[in-house]
């Protein structure tokens, strides 16, 4: 009894076929690579942004917060604090960190510019004497505008109500209201800070 023997192989139809379909399923597995790529850059920036603007606002909330009434120097006869605030910047005097290398109080300047919020530390004295700039301005924000409101009730005013601007007062605010606004259109709940010490004055 004879017996035939077959080799078995692919037609060139089947080469092609199978050649084609890998070439598909390869594409299909680099794109979804390249998908799941930008998908973790994406949330990895997002992490990095929100951790900076989490740091930035826990920053301003401290320091905002201990702001201290301490008053300027001068012959006035009204008492006149260290806190100077406008819608667009303030100065105010707080404790320095202890994180810092230079202890005791410091004046602190927050303001925007060129689409960033900086913030400029510097040493205080009573003595009203000029004193340098301390280190390099600090960014809390990058990419806002920011407008900064006050809660209070001004020297000649009975009752508190919202201002602009808190200048030349004898008293800090009760509130610090701060508008965040990104040049991307990004929204972004604001700011609503009390220093511990409002209302109160240095004897």
């Amino acid at each position: 009894m004879t017996t035939r023997s077959s080799q078995a192989g692919f037609s060139l139809v089947e080469m092609l076929v199978a050649t084609a379909l890998f070439g598909l399923l390869s594409s299909m597995m680099l794109g979804g690579l390249h998908l799941s790529t930008r998908v973790m850059e994406s949330g990895a920036k997002r992490i990095e942004h929100t951790s900076r603007v989490s740091s930035g606002y826990e920053l301003l909330r401290r320091e905002i917060a201990q702001a201290q009434p301490l008053t300027l120097p001068g012959t006035s006869d009204d008492i006149t604090l260290a806190f100077d605030g406008t819608s667009d910047a303030m100065t105010f005097v707080s404790l320095a960190s202890p994180f810092r290398t230079v202890g005791g109080y410091q004046q602190i300047t927050i303001r925007p510019e060129q689409g960033k919020l900086l913030a400029t530390w510097r040493p205080y004295t009573r003595t009203g004497e000029a004193v340098p700039a301390e280190g390099r301005d600090s960014v809390l924000l990058d990419g806002v505008t920011v407008e900064f409101s006050y809660f209070g009730a001004l020297r000649d005013e009975k009752a508190p109500r919202w201002h602009r601007e808190w200048r030349n007062q004898g008293s800090l605010p009760a509130l610090v209201g701060i508008g965040v606004f990104y040049s991307d259109g990004r929204s972004t709940p604001g700011l609503m800070i009390a220093p511990r010490l409002g209302g109160y004055v240095d004897g």
